[in-house]
């Protein structure tokens, strides 16, 4: 069974066979935008609001790139809050990712 609705978007290879395998948060940052994780059939996508489809590791830079030319003017305390958000975000995704890892290998060797 498997329900979609309003504005959700899933790339093309994603492999979400079990609920487990999505994760979506928010409000999150300067735009208070939705952070999804999903797993693919090779690895995994983030999207985040407009952003995306790309890995944890392009998000972090995509952050980076927005605390310089984005954020920097902005209340520090804001900006602290934002990139704290993101920080424990990727820190959720690569314990997802990794025990996604280890499913998808599992699923190899019962081939």
């Amino acid at each position: 069974d498997a329900s979609v609705w309003v504005n959700a978007r899933v790339g093309g290879n994603a492999s979400v066979g079990d609920p487990q395998h999505c994760i979506t948060v928010g409000p999150v940052g300067s735009e208070s935008i939705t952070v999804t994780i999903y797993r693919t059939s090779d690895g995994h996508q983030v999207l985040a609001g407009c952003w995306g489809p790309g890995t944890l590791d392009e998000l972090r830079a995509e952050v980076k790139r927005r605390e310089r030319d984005k954020w920097a003017h902005r209340d520090p305390a804001d900006a602290g809050r934002w990139t704290a958000q993101y920080k424990h975000i990727g820190l959720l995704g690569e314990a997802l990712v990794a025990s996604w890892d280890v499913e998808r290998a599992d699923e190899e060797t019962v081939k």
